[in-house]
């Protein structure tokens, strides 16, 4: 009894980790045509143009095949990226930036804001310190032709709630071990 007990306790722990389990993402554009409506829907993000009806891809936009900007006029209009589900570890970089380019870029988890960093110049923004984050928006008064953005890294998942049957099976497990402690 005590190693079916141990069996249980085991294999609920494998499931409840297994559903944990966090994987790389970036966003694809492959097989995109250059101009784009708003919103833009890939498999693990939407993007949403709230100054214009477009969306820019590709190395002609930023520099990079995974690049875009959210056209109106030129690359200087708001927007927002909106995860499947929640991202942490996420860094991507600013191409194209000008004098007089200016986007505030604030993460949210949910509807709290979790911080903003200010792009100011070309390279790479890191939001890692974050933490979970489901939102970004692009806050972009710009002054100039505006910006573009490429090299989306995140990990997916790893930080969402185990689902129901998970928490069921750990509870099964935790029943079966004290089952088997009362049986002793």
């Amino acid at each position: 009894m005590k190693v079916l007990a141990f069996r249980i306790l085991a294999t609920a722990a494998l499931v409840a980790a297994s559903s944990l389990s966090a994987h790389a993402g970036t966003l694809n554009f492959s097989g995109l045509p250059f101009s784009n409506g708003s919103p833009l829907v890939l498999s693990n993000a939407t993007l949403t143009n709230l100054s214009g009806t477009t969306i820019l891809v590709g190395a002609a936009v930023a520099g990079a095949s995974d690049g875009f900007c959210f056209a109106s006029g030129g690359c200087q209009a708001d927007g927002t990226i909106d995860f499947v589900g929640p991202v942490s570890n996420l860094n991507f970089d600013i191409d194209g930036w000008e004098s007089g380019d200016f986007v505030a870029i604030t993460a949210f988890n949910g509807v709290t804001s979790l911080g903003t960093i200010n792009a100011t110049a070309n390279g790479n923004l890191n939001f890692a310190s974050f933490g979970a984050i489901t939102r970004l928006f692009f806050d972009d008064s710009s002054t100039s032709a505006g910006v573009a953005y490429s090299t989306f890294s995140f990990t997916q998942g790893g930080t969402t709630v185990p689902e129901p049957g998970t928490m069921a099976l750990v509870g099964l497990a935790l029943l079966g071990a004290v089952a088997s402690r009362r049986a002793r």
